[in-house]
């Protein structure tokens, strides 16, 4: 039963996300473009669903993140009563991240941009966010291409 529940729950949950995703997708390529008397930029188009589309990837930001800390906090704690050892690894693997994270935060430029047709406010926190999330994909994403690079080449020549 329990095993039943583990594979129809995160099917439901892939099912549900993915039909909301091609409405949004809908919504904002087929959904039309802002009137361009009340477009803030006239000259480039504006789909009218843009605050949708926006709002929902931040929405699924913010369960991608609390799956991730859910998960690494109960793989951490399955882990520490099974195998000490193991846990401290997957404690590293977050604490390494966490680390990362720091430094691109500590890294990332405060200075506010000029941004034409933008006439909102730009808090130092939220550049060096913008930053922090920036320099942090293209690291990681980095270590993804060596990873992958040396894994292709330990198979090829062993």
């Amino acid at each position: 039963m329990n095993y039943k529940l583990n594979r129809i729950i995160p099917n439901i949950a892939l099912t549900v996300l993915l039909s909301i995703s091609v409405i949004v997708f809908l919504l904002f390529y087929l959904g039309g473009d802002v009137d361009s008397s009340e477009a803030l930029l006239p000259d480039l188009s504006q789909p009218i669903y843009t605050d949708l589309l926006m709002r929902y990837m931040y929405v699924l930001f913010v369960i991608a993140f609390v799956a991730a800390i859910t998960s690494a906090v109960l793989t951490f704690s399955t882990k520490l009563s099974a195998n000490p050892k193991s846990a401290i690894v997957a404690f590293i693997g977050v604490g390494s991240l966490a680390l990362l994270m720091i430094l691109t935060y500590v890294l990332g430029d405060a200075t506010p941009m000029n941004i034409i047709g933008f006439d909102g406010e730009q808090t130092a926190f939220d550049l060096k966010i913008s930053d922090m999330s920036l320099y942090s994909i293209y690291i990681l994403f980095g270590i993804v291409l060596i990873v992958s690079g040396l894994s292709f080449l330990s198979k090829r020549f062993s």
